[in-house]
């Protein structure tokens, strides 16, 4: 079994940004752990990841706790002592699924290169967001998907 799988999953998350960096500190200085990453959730709420062993991980996230309440911030710790194969990669920065995995925005050069992502459309939306040129250059007709209305 690899060592990684066996590490530890802390997670701490913060309203904001500045309690998080002390908890973050708070809890590298403490114990044997590493930064996994960061990320800004939305609504003023931040989290980061650490890894390490099971006992380290638990030192390490008292002191990330002790750190936020000295701010009087609100803030949660969460310990996952050995997370499923799935669960990791879900989170972590670069990975599928983590704060890294979107793609990457094209260089000023390649910017005539770059093509749309293609967007679910709930049936609510048009059916065409940008319509494609006919032949002759002239843009068709808009195409709008019409709700029935109760009767």
């Amino acid at each position: 079994m690899d060592t990684h799988n066996r590490e530890a999953l802390g997670i701490v998350e913060t309203r904001g940004l500045l309690p998080l960096v002390e908890a973050a500190d708070a809890a590298l200085k403490a114990a044997n752990v590493r930064l996994s990453g960061h990320t800004l959730v939305g609504g003023g709420l931040a989290a980061c990841l650490l890894s390490g062993d099971v006992g380290a991980m638990r030192a390490a996230l008292a002191a990330a706790q002790g750190a936020i309440s000295r701010l009087a911030a609100q803030g949660a710790t969460h310990l996952i002592p050995r997370p499923a194969d799935p669960v990791r990669p879900a989170f972590e920065p670069g990975t599928q699924g983590g704060k890294g995995s979107a793609p990457k925005k094209p260089a000023p050069d390649d910017a005539h290169k770059a093509v749309a992502p293609h967007d679910a459309q709930s049936p609510d939306q048009d059916v065409a967001k940008a319509a494609p040129q006919n032949a002759d250059g002239a843009k068709p007709a808009r195409k709008v998907r019409i709700k029935a209305g109760k009767k």
